[in-house]
């Protein structure tokens, strides 16, 4: 039985739209464009593809969350062994967490994750999917970190941490379908977060 929150149908076009300043194109050129690289702290990368250019474009960023899949399906064995050859040095830890949900086990991992920032670089390896980690993450985060994302089709977002992006976050979640521990959730996020 599954746990946590479920994304309800009617968030998903909300949700499916940038949160953060929409960069065009794919590959390093894009990320080689994001003006925010370098000006904000921490940096997290959500997603493969993201944290691959992000690697490939010199930048080490403070977390990754990653499932060595893509949009498409199985990464290509050469991006999942330079990626691999990056987070070397990373702890890593995984986690199982279903697509259109956010699991207990996620949002506990992630809030652990955010705490230690600065003091050691984190790979979290999702079994499932990664998406919804990036909702979490803009009210666990402090003022200011960076996070990358795809956006499927389009390019990569680059969402810098703002009070009004926090003030977003409990509405959303109050939307989400609740199941076995969804409070438990809703908790964690709005009582570790920075607000």
């Amino acid at each position: 039985m599954e746990r946590g929150l479920k994304l309800p149908e009617s968030l998903r076009a909300f949700l499916a739209k940038p949160h953060g300043r929409l960069y065009r194109g794919k590959g390093l050129e894009t990320i080689q464009k994001i003006e925010e690289l370098g000006k904000h702290t921490p940096l997290v990368c959500v997603g493969d593809m993201v944290s691959y250019y992000a690697f490939k474009a010199g930048f080490i960023p403070d977390m990754v969350i990653i499932d060595l899949k893509t949009v498409r399906g199985e990464l290509d064995s050469e991006k999942v062994s330079f990626i691999k050859s990056r987070i070397e040095d990373y702890e890593k830890r995984r986690v199982r967490n279903p697509p259109a949900f956010l699991t207990p086990e996620l949002t506990s991992i992630l809030a652990e994750s955010v705490k230690e920032l600065g003091k050691k670089k984190i790979a979290l390896v999702v079994e499932g999917e990664e998406d919804l980690a990036t909702l979490a993450l803009v009210y666990l985060l402090p003022y200011n970190s960076l996070i990358l994302y795809g956006q499927p089709g389009e390019g990569v977002v680059a969402l810098v941490v703002t009070r009004e992006q926090k003030n977003i976050i409990p509405g959303i979640l109050e939307k989400m379908e609740r199941l076995e521990d969804g409070e438990k959730v809703i908790k964690l996020i709005l009582d570790e977060g920075i607000l």
